[in-house]
């Protein structure tokens, strides 16, 4: 087919009939490449945003995990508390004083929290649905058997004739005892200190960093999720619920029933 011209202004456009890319006469147009300058222009922006992009992902992260901590433990105070509703108001005991394990808070609130208690009993694999599900922290990285996230504030289950403790001798076995549920913990957070299912501060005294050792204190970046007696949870900072200041006088204890207020 023959090549038309079209002429715009002083310069004429070859086209054949149907094509509707002009062509400079007697010029060829060749693809360019980038420079190396830019290339490395564009890695270093991408690299900047990288640099700003990651830290806010990793902190919005941290912040979801958070939030899920803080359900998971406010569902297990919400289950406890209608427990100890149908059951006369006692606490369910941790590890260290229930007959046997399957006498421990962690099952005896299952069927609170949706489960089967018997269920439980018999077969391992379900129970650990609850062990890994709300009875484990995202931001808890141990993954040692018998580790529970979430720990039983130890004070519910103390008698005077076995420990020497504060506010003894009185005992606090049912929440009709406690003198201020909504400011006394009832479950904190776990470290690898504690014991598998509770945390013991009468035996604190009063070093705080012996809490340390225990509760999690740092496991969110806002501090750490802890479950009151009245069923509610909050995210706190350990040293505005147990503070020493100074170092020989206990300023703030929260954990105790007959201190917290």
């Amino acid at each position: 087919m023959p090549n038309q011209q079209r002429k715009f202004g002083s310069v004429a456009f070859g086209f054949t009939p149907g094509d509707t890319s002009p062509r400079w006469p007697g010029r060829q147009l060749v693809a360019r490449g980038f420079t190396l300058i830019e290339l490395m222009v564009v890695v270093s922006i991408i690299t900047l945003l990288a640099s700003m992009l990651v830290p806010a992902l990793q902190r919005a992260l941290a912040f979801a995990r958070g939030a899920t901590c803080f359900s998971h433990l406010h569902g297990i105070a919400v289950a406890e508390f209608t427990y100890s509703s149908n059951n006369n108001q006692m606490f369910p005991p941790s590890q260290m004083t229930a007959s046997t394990k399957f006498d421990a808070w962690e099952y005896v609130i299952l069927s609170e929290l949706g489960g089967d208690v018997s269920h439980a009993q018999t077969d391992v694999a379900y129970f650990d649905t609850y062990y890994n599900g709300v009875y484990r922290c995202p931001a808890d990285q141990r993954r040692m058997d018998n580790k529970f996230s979430y720990g039983l504030n130890d004070y519910f289950e103390l008698n005077p004739t076995d420990f020497t403790y504060v506010g003894s001798p009185a005992t606090w076995h049912d929440t009709t005892k406690v003198p201020h549920p909504y400011a006394t913990v009832l479950y904190g957070e776990l470290k690898d200190g504690a014991m598998p299912d509770h945390f013991m501060p009468q035996d604190w005294g009063t070093d705080t960093t012996a809490a340390l050792k225990e509760v999690d204190a740092l496991r969110h970046p806002a501090g750490a999720n802890y479950a009151f007696v009245d069923g509610h949870a909050e995210t706190r900072r350990i040293e505005s619920l147990y503070n020493c200041n100074p170092p020989t006088v206990i300023a703030t204890d929260q954990f105790n029933p007959s201190t917290a207020k």
